[in-house]
């Protein structure tokens, strides 16, 4: 039994030093892909919002009757798009 680890893990090392030189083929065929660098993540102003109980359950049906088969929204994109109507209503 220990000659199978020893085997093991002497076979991952060389599975490890290959990637790490960078001599992969699994990689060289990739098409289509994006530069993720110096790209800036939104912002976002987080908060706790305690509300009654009883909002919960109107909450969940609001945010699935404003959901279509290509999108699911979720109560915090519910509530955003509420407030950013309001905004705009009182702008």
């Amino acid at each position: 039994m220990a000659k199978k680890l020893k085997g093991a893990a002497a076979a991952s090392a060389d599975i490890f030093d290959t990637i790490a030189r960078g001599n992969t083929t699994d990689t060289s065929d990739t098409q289509d892909t994006q530069d993720t660098r110096n790209t800036q993540k939104p912002e976002y102003y987080r908060f706790n919002l305690k509300m009654p109980l009883e909002y919960k359950e109107y909450l969940q049906a609001a945010a699935y009757r404003a959901s279509s088969p290509e999108k699911t929204v979720t109560i915090t994109e519910y509530i955003c798009e509420l407030v950013r109507a309001d905004m705009e209503k009182n702008s």
